[in-house]
């Protein structure tokens, strides 16, 4: 297998500037801030189709525990990230996760590929995550990228994710599936700010 290839799955987000949604321009690092706020992730619906069809249940990671993914807005899976902290212009931190795991009928044993405390970086448009896989944690790898989005009231919507070049791949073999296709666009992103 090729864990140097394999990345979480993760949240996405985009920074507001002037009102609206952009990308920062300075990469000179800031200070992490302590924010309270959510990241949401909703999955696309063939995302979700293709994960029940190939029988790979996703699960929302808490602080407090997992649960399974149920549907949500417009009919989607949708995961949330608490968001802990911020980088003037840079990149917003969180907790939680996302698991993704598979049964093999031929021997019964479970696979499981956990994707926790994503850090969005709206500088390089990517998303990073721990990764955890068997028990084992292979270290903070860069997942997803993001673009688009725009700005609301309290934060960004639709913000585009999807998997960077080799990513999806990369999560199939682990999972020993099918899944994912390269490059996959997994859902929309929603950032809200608690004042």
């Amino acid at each position: 297998m090729k864990f140097r290839k394999i990345t979480g799955v993760a949240a996405a987000a985009a920074l507001l500037v002037g009102g609206t949604v952009a990308v920062a321009s300075s990469a000179s690092a800031a200070p992490l801030v302590p924010v309270n706020g959510t990241t949401l992730l909703m999955f696309n619906p063939a995302t979700v189709v293709g994960l029940v069809e190939h029988d790979v249940p996703a699960w929302s990671i808490q602080p407090s525990g997992s649960t399974l993914l149920v549907e949500g807005r417009q009919g989607a899976w949708v995961v949330e990230f608490a968001i802990t902290a911020f980088e003037k212009d840079k990149r917003f931190t969180h907790l939680g996760g996302v698991m993704f795991t598979h049964t093999h009928h031929y021997d019964g044993h479970t696979e499981e590929v956990a994707l926790y405390d994503p850090t969005i970086n709206a500088v390089k448009g990517k998303v990073s995550a721990v990764l955890v896989y068997e028990g084992t944690d292979y270290g903070r790898k860069n997942v997803f990228a993001i673009s688009g989005g725009r700005a609301t009231a309290t934060g960004a919507e639709d913000i585009k994710v999807k998997f960077l070049p080799g990513k999806a791949e990369a999560v199939n073999e682990l999972l020993g599936v099918d899944v994912f296709a390269p490059e996959q666009r997994i859902g929309k992103a929603a950032l809200v700010i608690v004042p």
